[in-house]
């Protein structure tokens, strides 16, 4: 198995998602993000922005995804990072990455780059700290900043990585320091967040473009590791390459994306994201809308080429693999639909899922021309 490497031109992202549940409403004076649910609406005056509250910079803990998905039918959308998680010398330490940037430009969602003030010694695991709690006044500060901000999500976090995250870097750093100190738990050496700091420096100012390129080589290289060891992926990915594709806008910025499986079908390339489960019919929910936000960039593609220039027709297709008979390809017919669920004895829940996923797929495919699929399917 390779790698394939894409190129790719995106003029806007418009989409409708169907999967999103009712968000919760909190005034921005009583908005606390460490009390409150990991995505919601934050009132600001006459101004309603949706937030994400991610747990880790890392795209591949904790669903944040799905949390930007649950936000994305808000005019407004803000995604709270930690720049740095530090779960102690004996967990994760994740810092945040130019792909994360590239994909939260690209939907148009406006990042809000914070740290962790306090945690707590783990119950569960020894040398490890949990509950992080990021600082409430300062992310009400930014948040109210954006609900002034008048230009989109890229002119901000352009202008928000340029102008804070050095300082918020190194408040990461020094908080992570007086946590250890009051938990009396390890963590990891701030030399090495000191080090990679310095890789996006020039002349003492961090510079974006060094950032990008040192994180996403960071990227291709993790990327490189994964199909390494695909036999042991969660993923059940059994037909295709996995791809890099480089995504460029109208205004010429380039961004970066893995895609899990590229392969070829009836004249076709699909651009395809998996989600498995190995113990029931269905992967959870927060996986298929990790994998929906995916398809919302993919489906928005323009034009796609190889490596070489030579431009692709293709559709984009999320796979979901579980304990199931047979297989569905949605959008389809109500009585393919209900056979299916009825051979599968699925759930109500489970069967509003597939409900949703058709009005989802239908509705998108129809109003922007691009052949979007879910196929849902056994992993035997």
């Amino acid at each position: 198995m390779k790698i394939v490497k894409l190129q790719g031109k995106i003029e806007g992202v418009r989409y409708k998602v169907y999967l999103a549940p009712q968000l919760n409403k909190y005034e921005l004076d009583d908005f606390d993000i460490n009390n409150s649910a990991t995505s919601g609406i934050v009132v600001v005056g006459q101004s309603e922005l949706g937030y994400a509250a991610w747990v880790s910079p890392k795209r591949t803990r904790s669903y944040p995804f799905a949390r930007v998905y649950d936000i994305y039918g808000t005019s407004k959308r803000v995604a709270v990072i930690p720049i740095i998680k530090d779960e102690g010398k004996n967990g994760d330490c994740d810092r945040i990455n130019s792909i994360t940037l590239s994909m939260m430009n690209l939907l148009n969602v406006y990042v809000i780059l914070a740290w962790y003030t306090d945690a707590e010694p783990s119950s569960r695991y020894p040398g490890k700290i949990t509950e992080q709690q990021f600082p409430i006044k300062y992310v009400r500060e930014r948040i109210g900043e954006i609900a002034d901000y008048h230009q989109s999500a890229l002119h901000w976090n352009i202008m928000h990585f340029e102008r804070d995250f050095e300082r918020v870097y190194r408040l990461a750093i020094s908080e992570y320091q007086a946590i250890s100190t009051r938990t009396n738990i390890a963590v990891h050496s701030p030399q090495s967040h000191m080090n990679a700091l310095k890789k996006f420096m020039q002349n003492d100012t961090f510079n974006r473009e060094l950032f990008r390129m040192m994180t996403l080589k960071e990227s291709l290289r993790a990327a490189k590791r994964e199909v390494s060891i695909l036999s042991h992926l969660k993923e059940h990915l059994t037909d295709g390459d996995k791809a890099i594709i480089s995504l460029e806008n109208y205004l010429g910025g380039e961004y970066h994306l893995t895609i899990d499986e590229v392969f070829e079908e009836d004249g076709k390339i699909v651009l395809q994201e998996c989600k498995n489960t190995g113990e029931g019919k269905f992967p959870k929910v927060a996986d298929i809308k990790d994998g929906l936000l995916k398809l919302i960039l993919y489906s928005n593609i323009d034009t796609l080429s190889r490596e070489d220039g030579g431009e692709i027709d293709f559709r984009v297709q999320l796979k979901l693999t579980g304990k199931l008979k047979g297989r569905l390809v949605i959008p389809s017919n109500k009585h393919v639909i209900d056979k299916f669920c009825g051979d599968n004895k699925l759930s109500t829940g489970e069967t509003s899922i597939i409900a949703a996923l058709q009005q989802e797929v239908a509705y998108n495919q129809t109003q922007y021309q691009r052949p979007i699929t879910v196929l849902i399917t056994g992993n035997t």
